[in-house]
């Protein structure tokens, strides 16, 4: 057999039959273990790339003039045989060609390969075969590699990169030796290569979920924010079909945006924010300086809204571009305030542009950073009248049925009033507003805990959040739900689900009444 998959290219006929018997092995059960080692090694060689006659190695388009037109089907076949029997993939010595098609592009789908490298790294007993160098961290040559410049083959490479950090296996190679790889693929944006600039940008934008507004070409085109905040603003008012649609999408997309942060806390550990401010500050293209803000804005928006306050603090300062606006005797100080500038313009017209229903983290942040709505504001601003208004508008003193209660007007109560300590009291004390709330949401009263979850309720879910939050901020609060049922019930049902708990299991309680 490896006879025929030797001969002259004259001989194609044979070849591919040859071929086609080899492949007619991998499709029957164990069919792998009568492949011999020769034979894996003849495809081997095939699906490398020979030398030229100076021997040096050729450059990428002369290899695709004069490649075998055999040579991405011997790759697939190495592939598979690594999927099956890696074993004998690499006693053939078969990697070194799947790592060459990597990293130079003979072969034109290379998401397939990745797959098929991702699944032996999910086996614990198979990715022992891998050696460093020779998987997926082939893809990232291209864009390492400063003699070397491929738009396609770095598009192609991108696709394949994703689908490797969109994969867990793939993630936690990627981020071994102290996120050796990752670091190369964001500093390689300080190449002097425009389009492995712009690749590296667009793959961040897709692996962090990133949407950006409708304004974000009008402003990489070069038109200033000003011309088009105000409108930006107002047509970002949805209406309640869209804020339907934005809350179910919340809901469903809670995992994945774990997901996106877990992603976005590894670039920035891999110095994704100080290598935009250098590419920002270096770069001559007004459009790219533009797009690298335009990121940054969208980074720092995000770090706000999924990262721990710990991480979010320390990541909106931007230590090393405020200390290189305030050296007053370099001159370069105007290029760094002009950065300051640009990104807080950015930063404050995404803010105004994005969705009005945001979740408690991503409202808490927008709140912070947007001066037109100031959370504390509707606290201040309610007094006395304005207080016992808003309590009989809720509809909670008159009914202690939860379908006639105003819960959008519960809502700004729980975020505004309630957040000062003398109005939770009130609440507590002076009416039934708290007790009925609470009430709803004990677990024996079945009220809330029979509702069935589905988009229109999750409103209830909103507001019980909302409420546990205020009510955590205050002594007032805190003696309130020390005293209230609700948080012995919920022990009780937590109880009832551990078997080692030493709280009574008294089954399923019946009705209070």
């Amino acid at each position: 057999m490896f006879r025929s998959l030797i001969k002259d290219r004259k001989a194609d006929v044979e070849r591919e039959q040859a071929l086609k018997l080899v492949r007619a092995f991998l499709d029957v059960k164990d069919g792998v273990k009568e492949v011999s080692r020769a034979v894996v090694r003849t495809i081997a060689a095939l699906a490398e790339h020979g030398e030229d006659r100076h021997g040096g190695r050729p450059a990428i388009e002369t290899i695709v003039e004069r490649e075998d037109r055999l040579r991405p089907i011997c790759i697939e076949t190495l592939a598979e045989i690594l999927s099956r029997d890696p074993a004998l993939l690499v006693a053939s010595g078969g990697l070194a060609p799947l790592a060459e098609a990597f990293s130079e592009g003979t072969y034109k789908a290379p998401e397939g390969l990745t797959s098929a490298f991702l699944f032996l790294l999910d086996k614990p007993r198979k990715r022992k075969y891998l050696q460093p160098g020779y998987g997926i961290e082939s893809l990232f040559s291209p864009f390492t590699d400063q003699l070397l410049e491929n738009q396609s083959l770095l598009k192609q490479n991108a696709k394949a990169i994703a689908g490797a950090l969109k994969n867990w296996a793939g993630l936690m190679t990627l981020c071994m030796y102290d996120f050796r790889t990752i670091k190369a693929l964001i500093e390689s944006m300080l190449l002097p290569h425009p389009s492995v600039r712009e690749t590296v940008i667009d793959l961040l934008y897709s692996l962090l979920r990133i949407k950006s507004p409708g304004w974000a070409q009008s402003f990489v085109a070069g038109r200033r924010l000003t011309t088009y905040g105000r409108a930006a603003t107002l047509k970002s008012s949805p209406t309640k079909q869209n804020a339907a649609s934005n809350e179910e999408d919340m809901v469903e997309q809670n995992f994945v945006e774990h997901y996106t942060a877990l992603l976005l806390a590894i670039f920035i550990k891999a110095g994704l924010l100080p290598t935009l401010l250098r590419v920002n500050h270096t770069t001559d293209n007004p459009t790219q300086k533009r797009k690298t803000t335009l990121l940054l804005g969208e980074v720092l928006k995000l770090a706000s809204r999924l990262l721990p306050p710990s991480w979010s603090s320390d990541i909106q300062l931007l230590p090393e571009l405020f200390a290189a606006a305030a050296e007053f005797g370099n001159e370069d100080r105007f290029n760094a305030s002009a950065t300051v500038y640009q990104i807080s313009s950015v930063s404050r017209t995404l803010y105004r542009s994005s969705p009005a229903i945001m979740s408690a983290g991503a409202s808490a942040g927008a709140n912070q950073l947007d001066d037109d709505h100031p959370k504390a504001s509707t606290a201040i601003l309610a007094d006395d009248a304005t207080w016992r208004q808003m309590l009989l508008d809720s509809g909670v003193l008159h009914s202690s049925n939860h379908s006639k209660w105003n819960w959008d007007v519960i809502m700004k109560i729980i975020e505004g009033p309630l957040q000062i300590g003398k109005r939770l009291d009130e609440a507590a004390k002076a009416s039934k507003f708290l007790k009925r709330i609470m009430s709803f949401y004990r677990p024996f009263k079945y009220k809330f805990a029979e509702i069935k979850s589905t988009r229109n309720t999750q409103k209830y879910v909103r507001a019980g959040c909302a409420l546990m939050h205020s009510m955590i901020q205050s002594n007032e609060g805190t003696r309130f739900l020390a005293d209230s049922k609700l948080l012995r019930q919920i022990a009780e049902c937590l109880a009832q689900c551990d078997p080692v708990s030493f709280l009574p299991q008294q089954g399923r309680r019946k009705q209070e009444d």
